[in-house]
């Protein structure tokens, strides 16, 4: 009778410890990676700024147009100009100014962006920081350029 209590009182302590080992292995999984649907759509670049320096950076906000990177489902993304201005509306000029399209790709908090030119390409690595439904900051991968951009929706 002892030996059926020390059994099964030693098969539900393994049992809880698998089960706290596996939440806690999947908790941090979840920190290190980005779920490939929290990025899609568009975001509106908000700021830039380069924080090893003592400069406030680029606030986007009192600008004619609006830069949005658009992450599509696909595989692919454009970064563009949008004109918000009125007057700026009222030359004529183009309401949707493209800067650049390519391919992307996420592996865990890296983004890969491939920019395609007429004749070339090139990639750009981010770092996502931090990433949630109304805001998404990312740094270059670059030392040159360890530049933060901070993009909402």
């Amino acid at each position: 009778m002892k030996l059926k209590v020390i059994t099964s009182t030693l098969l539900a302590l393994l049992l809880v410890a698998s089960c706290t080992s596996e939440s806690a292995d999947k908790t941090v999984e979840k920190e290190s990676t980005v779920a490939k649907d929290a990025i899609l759509g568009r975001w509106k670049l908000t700021k830039e700024e380069q924080k090893t320096t003592r400069e406030k950076g680029v606030q986007y906000a009192d600008q004619p147009t609006n830069v949005v990177l658009h992450i599509q489902k696909n595989g692919y993304f454009i970064i563009y100009d949008t004109f918000i201005d009125p007057q700026w509306k009222n030359k004529g000029l183009p309401l949707i100014q493209r800067r650049s399209k390519g391919q992307w790709e996420l592996n865990g908090k890296q983004l890969s962006l491939t920019h395609l030119m007429d004749d070339s390409s090139y990639k750009e690595e981010l770092e996502i920081t931090s990433i949630s439904e109304n805001e998404l900051i990312t740094k270059g991968k670059d030392k040159k350029a360890n530049i933060y951009k901070t993009y909402g929706k």
